[in-house]
């Protein structure tokens, strides 16, 4: 059995979000090549509001079939990254498997004016810069999915929020973003 195979015999029964997809179908390009996109979060801890960051140990899973590969995908905020793994696999049918496991430390913004009432958010953006919105596309892999909707760090309780997939206009160009999202 394969290392993909094995890896999302394993992760499904623990991804972290609800079934929910964001982005419509019809809106995408016929021509752009899908990329269905899944994360599991296996931690979240050191939630810094001085330094203005948070760091996160997780798994980035995609699948895609068509010409325009997501392998060079980037974390946008990120301060720090690790990458502990990252396999890419084919299958007989022409669908390619990304799967990668992570430690980062992301830059987040946090307000604390409002203390101790203050509520935040945090997030997770990643987008590819190689292909524009009309020849690769983000959307949620809500195939694979379970429910859990909030976690505990030591000093935090953690809701996590449904995906968002959306456009991002950068240099007059429009490509796709995948952001998963976090209130604490």
């Amino acid at each position: 059995m394969s290392f993909f195979k094995k890896f999302y015999r394993i992760i499904p029964p623990l991804i972290l979000f609800s079934n929910f997809l964001i982005s419509d179908s019809d809106s995408l390009k016929s021509s752009a090549t899908i990329v269905y996109v899944n994360f599991h979060v296996n931690r979240i801890y050191n939630i810094d509001s001085k330094n203005q960051s948070f760091d996160c140990d997780f798994y980035l899973w995609m699948k895609w079939k068509g010409e325009h590969s997501p392998s060079n995908y980037e974390f946008l905020d990120r301060k720090e990254i690790e990458k502990i793994y990252e396999n890419i696999e084919v299958d007989t049918a022409g669908f390619s498997y990304l799967s990668a496991h992570f430690r980062a430390t992301f830059i987040n913004p946090l307000d604390v004016s409002q203390y101790p009432q203050d509520e935040h958010k945090l997030f997770i953006r990643m987008e590819n810069f190689d292909w524009t919105e009309e020849h690769l596309a983000y959307k949620f892999d809500s195939s694979v999915t379970n429910t859990i909707e909030k976690t505990n760090s030591a000093e935090w309780n953690i809701s996590i929020l449904p995906p968002k997939i959306y456009t991002n206009a950068f240099l007059g160009e429009k490509f796709s973003r995948f952001e998963l999202d976090f209130e604490i």
